[in-house]
């Protein structure tokens, strides 16, 4: 009987294909349109702040950007409940002081600094706030953490965060949005339209004449904005969204009980030996080493040598006294929870032994500054000192009080101090100083060439030395500031023989920097006296261009 009389046709399995199309699971987690909305806006705060970093010159722009950053994510991240800390309010307005001091300062040290710090504090405060990581413990581990925030947790969570924007959740059920496959085409076409479209004006004047005022004539600058600003979307709204959604967890319990602890008369032996030789050093020492706090100098000792003279080896003895304190804060065992009191007595003598340095030091730097004027060096070495002395009386205190957040003290310590350096333009300080002092007697002569290698906050007072009685003073003056002339406007030489200074580049809104600005307008007003030093160096200029 032939099979096929039932009018039935068997299903024979074809080899290579897959009869039944399993459909992939809807993610456990689900976005709604906040998360939605938001995710749009951090996008575009992203390719912003991108922007102002590789375009922009990290003036007004990016402090637009980090501050309008900081408003979205305190929008998003807020839920009802959330106490925040003193110390975390404290770290969400040092971040907003750092980021307006980037429209105030153009210090590119400081700036670094800056940023570095801005990203420590507001890994603290998100972590207090959103009851994440380990800030709370006031430790060593805030850097740790601040890594964990950063990295371990946006990366872990990404993949996660990307599909739960794909899927919505109606009623019981949770359905993919139809926008989310139009959305990922589309961004999917914007780089490979960047690299194609400059390629087709390249391969054809007419197009090229159509696209040229538009936005892929800059193919290779947006190509680079939108890929870091990619970038810091998917991390930071990856942190935001796994916090938000409790997928990040409160991170591991503080590892100090957990470490191996050393034997605690080893360590005191250790300690002593090493406190033994500090006492051997004061003592042989005392007869001149301590007329620093005095200024006067030993005998046979000029100003310049008794200054330099081991305030670099001062200070490395301070980081490797300070090294030797955490480790025997951390690793050694403890009684009832505390410290050895052998151990603790050594340790205290140490950081006090050190404070006595760092003030010896400081007063070295001080005569050293009085005698030669001040220096970008000079200046910045004594900050880092001040925050050192900062750092040792903090663990001072840790070895009597356990529960003492000694580094919450040194963040907070350490925002002030760059903040204050960044707000008071350390360059301007340094130049008003030196002019001053050269002005009133108390230095004999002014290095114009080192004034001038500052930043552009130097420019008004190296300003004041152009009617300087010294000519010589008055002619290095006018030279440094003729060059800096050079570097912000292009002379256009007219019909009548007139020379009309134009700025090198437009300077949009969001390049906008105070000092900046203030430095230029200066230089602009001052070219009829500058011109006898612009005109020396005009053929200097013809031979660069």
């Amino acid at each position: 009987m032939d099979p096929n009389a039932s009018g039935q046709v068997p299903d024979f399995p074809q080899p290579g294909k897959t009869q039944i199309k399993q459909e992939k699971a809807p993610p456990a987690v689900c976005s709604d349109g906040k998360d939605v909305a938001f995710a749009a806006l951090f996008a575009v705060l992203g390719v912003l702040t991108a922007d102002a970093v590789l375009y922009k010159g990290m003036n007004l722009g990016f402090s637009a950007a980090v501050l309008a950053l900081l408003a979205a994510i305190a929008v998003y991240s807020w839920k009802k409940g959330m106490r925040p800390t003193a110390f975390s309010v404290f770290c969400v307005l040092a971040v907003a002081a750092g980021a307006v001091c980037f429209t105030f300062s153009a210090d590119g040290l400081i700036r670094f600094c800056l940023t570095v710090m801005m990203a420590v504090l507001f890994a603290a405060a998100f972590a207090q706030t959103a009851g994440i990581g380990r800030f709370d413990c006031g430790t060593y581990q805030i850097f740790a953490e601040t890594v964990r925030l950063a990295l371990v947790i946006p990366a872990s969570g990404m993949q996660q965060m990307l599909r739960a924007l794909m899927y919505k959740k109606v009623g019981d059920a949770v359905c993919r949005r139809r926008s989310g496959g139009v959305l990922a085409g589309a961004l999917c076409a914007v780089p490979v339209l960047l690299v194609l479209v400059p390629l087709l004006m390249r391969s054809d004047a007419a197009f090229e004449g159509v696209m040229k005022n538009t936005l892929f004539a800059d193919a290779g600058e947006i190509f680079a904005v939108l890929l870091c600003g990619a970038v810091l979307f998917l991390f930071l709204f990856s942190l935001l969204f796994s916090a938000r959604r409790g997928l990040a967890g409160a991170g591991s319990a503080p590892t100090g009980q957990r470490v191996q602890k050393l034997d605690c008369i080893a360590a005191a032996v250790f300690l002593g030996v090493i406190s033994f030789f500090y006492v051997l050093y004061l003592l042989s020492q005392s007869a001149y080493f301590f007329s620093a706090f005095a200024g006067i100098l030993p005998e046979n000792f000029s100003v310049a040598a008794y200054a330099r003279r081991g305030f670099f080896e001062m200070t490395a003895i301070c980081a490797i006294n300070l090294i030797l304190a955490a480790f025997a804060m951390i690793f050694t065992r403890r009684k009832a929870e505390k410290p050895h009191p052998a151990v603790r007595a050594l340790c205290v003598f140490i950081c006090v032994f050190s404070l006595i340095l760092i003030a010896a030091a400081l007063s070295k730097m001080v005569l050293y500054v009085r005698s030669f004027g001040m220096t970008r060096l000079r200046v910045l070495t004594s900050l880092f000192m001040l925050l050192l002395a900062v750092t040792f009386i903090c663990v001072t205190v840790r070895f009597f009080a356990l529960r003492f957040a000694y580094m919450r003290v040194i963040a907070a310590s350490a925002a002030v101090i760059l903040l204050a350096a960044g707000y008071v333009n350390v360059d301007a300080v340094i130049a008003r100083y030196n002019v001053q002092a050269y002005r009133s007697g108390a230095l004999e002569t002014v290095d114009v060439a080192a004034l001038g290698e500052l930043g552009d906050a130097a420019v008004p007072c190296i300003a004041q030395l152009l009617q300087d009685d010294d000519a010589d003073v008055a002619a290095s003056a006018g030279s440094e500031l003729a060059g800096r002339m050079y570097r912000y406007y292009v002379p256009d030489t007219g019909g009548d023989g007139t020379v009309r200074w134009r700025p090198r580049e437009d300077r949009s809104l969001w390049r906008r920097n105070v000092v900046t600005d203030s430095a230029e307008k200066q230089l602009y007003a001052l070219q009829e006296e500058l011109a006898p030093y612009l005109a020396a160096f005009a053929g200097e200029y013809e031979d660069a261009q």
